[in-house]
């Protein structure tokens, strides 16, 4: 877990629809009367508007601090008695779990301005700070082959000094035994099989000892049950000073640089982008987009279609991706292009999905930063709908500092002419170590649907 932003959590996963979080049990209100000219509410040191609320109690720090409303910011409807429910991101931020601050385009508080906050006790963060998932695969062995393809990554050689890890294996419905210190496939080892390592201490094959000449075999392959530990109080503490800090170098950085502090808060917050890309990512995988039927029209009447075939060029729902895979490419301080990420669209309106993973590192100092820019425009260079974000981090340690996460960008356009559109990355520091992926576990995704 790392901080991206302030009051914004990056956490890399293949999984967050089925996540669990520990939320909050009980719905807490609290009350806050402005002096004026405040720029934020410091939910330790609230003035109580007696006068325009009697009888109102507010909470107990320690009913506060059981919310933790860093982590559960979406549980929060902040509300003025004089411009009505506040927007997040638009005219507040959440920096830690004590600290609501104002942003630039909300201004400050004003004189007798009565704010009201509710937490809601049902969590509706939908993330968590830790994750986990399973593994069901299930086939036939043919007769002759030794090699099973399980089809998802799993730890290679977990428990190394026992015969199960990260998966159990049955073979015609028995369970199988690893080779000692996953020991090489032969006749003569003392297991039944051997995890094939695919790369980066991941797996994806089974591979038997024994291989049956004369019959076929049925595989099933599930994954062993483990534990998964939530953050603990310390943790969270940790964090929250952590994002304190941060909070006060943004301060202090958008002041020296001249520039709101707006730029280096991000809206959505990086769990929100990520579980775009990830959804992005589930329908490109499980090929969805060929079977619409809910937001874009179905094609009807097209000569020669039949079910599961892609959608004839010129109709809704057509689907255009870059015609080569780009590869994993490093940022420089000018902006420049992706080599081979690029769609090509003809005369039409689309919807132009991108979903990116970019790592930054920074320098070996205190408050060195490092700062990803990514954007989607056309052949001239002139960014497309808005549709440019960027990964900023800043160092709290004197050691260098490397952070991942996934970039969304997604927009509209209506074309009439045939266009070439792109993807341009920069880095803003020269120190700093900036790159964007499209490796095996670490996706990049663009395309377009056409939508009219």
């Amino acid at each position: 877990m790392s901080l991206t932003g302030t009051g914004s959590l990056s956490l890399k996963k293949t999984d967050l629809s089925s996540d669990r979080t520990s939320g909050t049990y009980r719905k807490v209100q609290f009350a806050h009367k402005a002096a004026g000219g405040e720029t934020g509410i410091n939910l330790a040191a609230m003035t109580l508007p007696s006068s325009e609320m009697p009888g109102f109690v507010q909470p107990t720090q320690a009913e506060l601090a059981a919310c933790q409303l860093l982590f559960n910011q979406r549980n929060l409807t902040l509300t003025s008695s004089v411009r009505g429910t506040l927007i997040p991101f638009m005219s507040y931020v959440v920096g830690s779990s004590t600290q609501i601050n104002f942003t630039d385009s909300f201004g400050t508080a004003l004189p007798g301005e009565v704010f009201v906050g509710v937490i809601d006790g049902t969590n509706r963060d939908g993330v968590s700070g830790a994750a986990a998932s399973s593994i069901v695969a299930t086939g036939t062995l043919l007769a002759g082959a030794s090699d099973f393809n399980v089809g998802t990554p799993f730890v290679t050689n977990l428990y190394p000094t026992q015969q199960i890890g990260a998966v159990l294996v049955y073979l015609d419905g028995q369970l199988m035994m690893r080779n000692s210190g996953n020991a090489t496939a032969a006749p003569s080892a003392d297991g039944n099989y051997q995890e094939v390592s695919s790369g980066g201490g991941y797996s994806n094959l089974i591979r038997f000892n024994i291989v049956d000449n004369l019959n076929d075999r049925a595989v099933t392959v599930v994954s062993n049950g483990s534990m998964v530990e939530q953050p603990s109080g310390s943790i969270k503490a940790t964090v929250e000073t952590l994002a304190g800090q941060q909070d006060a170098v943004i301060q202090t950085v958008a002041a020296l640089a001249g520039v709101p502090t707006s730029n280096f808060y991000a809206a959505p917050n990086n769990v929100d982008m990520l579980s775009f890309g990830n959804s992005v990512l589930a329908l490109n995988q499980s090929a969805a987009l060929k079977n619409v039927s809910n937001t874009f029209t179905q094609p009807q009447n097209i000569p020669g279609k039949t079910d599961g075939t892609a959608v004839a060029p010129g109709y809704i729902g057509e689907r255009i991706t870059w015609a080569t895979p780009p590869s994993l490419q490093a940022a420089t301080t000018s902006l420049s292009d992706w080599t081979n990420a690029n769609i090509v669209l003809t005369p039409g309106t689309w919807q132009i999905f991108g979903s990116f993973f970019v790592t930054g590192t920074t320098a070996t100092s205190i408050g060195a930063a490092a700062t990803t820019v990514v954007q989607i425009t056309d052949a001239s260079n002139t960014v497309v709908q808005n549709m440019e974000s960027q990964m900023y981090i800043i160092n709290s340690g004197s050691s260098a500092l490397t952070i991942g996460s996934t970039v969304a960008l997604y927009g509209t356009v209506s074309i009439n002419t045939t266009t070439t559109y792109k993807v341009r990355l920069q880095k803003a520091e020269a120190a700093a170590t900036c790159q964007i992926y499209n490796t095996a576990f670490a996706r990049s995704v663009f395309y377009a649907i056409r939508i009219a």
